[in-house]
């Protein structure tokens, strides 16, 4: 928790420092987040249970004393050793499997990792745009502030009614419970990264502050993890029903064992060696072809995922140049339609009322909310672009 709070003092003096807090905050994640640390076991378990069972199987050693009736022909006393041999495992295709599957299971992991780190960086834009957000909006409040208290004074020197200074109190109340309602949505993502990187056993919550300042596009540090591999997941399914080929060939072959064995009687010694065939007549049937199958399956999802992921990049690439032509032609419009002093000035001197201020004002402030509205949407797109392979 020390740790943690050090990070929030970082975040809080400068962009460039506050970037590097991010990357540290990604850190944090991958060393506390128990979603991850269940991912991580199931990852260890697998590995471990692919490399499970592909060795040899285990030597069967066999001992017989038999009596002899009558006893003048004495006793008998057998011993035999045997060891059997699948050439799946002599031909090293169960641990080309067996490796297939570890690196699998690592992949797996990785975009597990990398989901969350995913979401955790869309958390960061959109607490983001809502500081952004809350910023304007305190604007909007003093400015709403101060024209309930010039229509107060005025009403005390009988300019105006009644009527008037509650209009403004309403547009004072108004500009206040929308900087509440953004204050709640953005402590409320503060709470949800926060669940992200909180190690289950402490019970601190990181303070709302942990994100108070703004940052750039630029700094988010979209390079810090890989992009999907969803498919690559799929790919190395593909890879592993190939080897799952090989491996049902080789098993379809015929199992050899050999051993030592004697004999000894009264008078009698028999030693030597024995050898065998277990020919694979039922057990392993289907097994090439429910392996084909599965390879035909992986590389069908492979190309379906590929032509989805191509789809999708083409559709975010339009929608991100299409945001930016939208922010460019919000931010021109803004410059030149930002009349507020002047507005300001006129509404002072009685030359507008203030029913027509808080009408052009909503329009201004309408087009401000688009503004912020584009820039998150574009920053979205392009933090989701990035996350494609």
């Amino acid at each position: 928790m020390k740790r943690i709070l050090f990070l929030i003092s970082i975040m809080l003096l400068s962009s460039q420092a506050f970037s590097q807090s991010l990357v540290e905050l990604f850190d944090l994640i991958e060393q506390n987040n128990a979603s991850l640390k269940v991912y991580s076991a199931k990852c260890n378990a697998e590995k471990l249970d692919a490399y499970t069972g592909i060795t040899l199987a285990d030597p069967e050693v066999e001992f017989g004393y038999l009596w002899g009736t009558p006893g003048e022909i004495g006793n008998r006393k057998d011993f035999s050793i045997t060891q059997s041999f699948d050439l799946a495992t002599l031909f090293g295709a169960r641990r080309k499997e067996a490796n297939s599957k570890a690196e699998l299971a690592e992949i797996e992991y990785e975009q597990a990792k990398n989901l969350v780190f995913f979401s955790a960086q869309q958390t960061v834009i959109e607490i983001t745009y809502l500081n952004k957000k809350a910023a304007e909006l305190q604007k909007r409040l003093d400015t709403a502030k101060q024209l309930e208290k010039y229509y107060r004074k005025l009403l005390n020197n009988g300019e105006v009614n009644k009527i008037e200074v509650g209009r403004a109190q309403l547009a004072r109340v108004s500009a206040e419970a929308e900087l509440k309602s953004v204050q709640v949505e953005r402590n409320s993502l503060v709470s949800k990264l926060d669940a992200l990187c909180r190690n289950a056993q402490e019970n601190d919550a990181v303070p709302a502050a942990l994100l108070n300042k703004f940052v750039d596009s630029e700094l988010y540090p979209s390079d810090y993890f890989e992009g999907d591999l969803t498919l690559s997941v799929h790919k190395q399914e593909a890879n592993l029903a190939s080897q799952q080929i090989e491996s049902a060939k080789k098993e379809g072959l015929p199992e050899i064992k050999a051993g030592y064995m004697s004999e000894l009687t009264v008078g009698e010694k028999f030693r030597g060696l024995t050898i065998g065939v277990s020919i694979p007549l039922w057990k392993n049937r289907n097994n090439v072809s429910r392996a084909k199958a599965q390879y035909v399956l992986a590389m069908s999802s492979a190309a379906e995922v590929n032509s989805q992921l191509n789809a999708q990049r083409k559709e975010l690439t339009e929608k991100q140049e299409s945001l930016q032509e939208l922010i460019n032609f919000i931010q021109s419009s803004l410059q030149s339609l930002n009349a507020t002093p002047l507005l300001l000035k006129a509404l002072n001197a009685g030359e507008m009322s203030l029913v027509d201020f808080v009408n052009d004002r909503a329009n201004y402030y309408e087009l401000t909310d688009k503004l912020l509205d584009a820039e998150k949407d574009y920053e979205i797109a392009k933090a989701e672009l990035a996350f494609l392979p």
